[in-house]
């Protein structure tokens, strides 16, 4: 299991329903979720081997998080590699961070009047 949180670069929650995809880059395993589909700021992804033929993850695969706005803008790529720890606790927690996704409001002057 992987679970974690996406922050905006000045600590507070990333806005839900931005779309974390998690792969196991050793391993071609992918899962994706949506941002706060259970959780404000959270989310979590679980692998499975329903056969029990081949390891889905072991210590040492690298995992990436590519975290995307709903209309598919790239906002962040982060890895992290599997520890012993993690897998004695059956699961990676990881805590990602994007840059704010608010657009910035320019203000202009022309002609001595405030523009958006």
């Amino acid at each position: 299991m992987v679970v974690g949180t996406v922050q905006k670069s000045d600590g507070a929650l990333a806005e839900d329903g931005l779309t974390v995809t998690v792969t196991n880059t050793n391993r071609n395993l992918e899962q994706t979720t949506i941002l706060g589909r259970n959780e404000k700021g959270k989310f979590s992804v679980i692998f499975s081997n329903l056969e029990g033929k081949d390891e889905i993850i072991a210590v040492g695969d690298q995992i990436k998080f590519e975290i995307k706005t709903a209309t598919g803008e790239l906002l962040s790529t982060q890895s992290f590699s599997i520890k012993v720890e993690d897998m004695q606790r059956a699961r990676l927690v990881v805590s990602l961070a994007i840059a704010d996704t608010t657009p910035n409001r320019i203000k202009w002057e022309k002609d001595g009047l405030m523009m958006d």
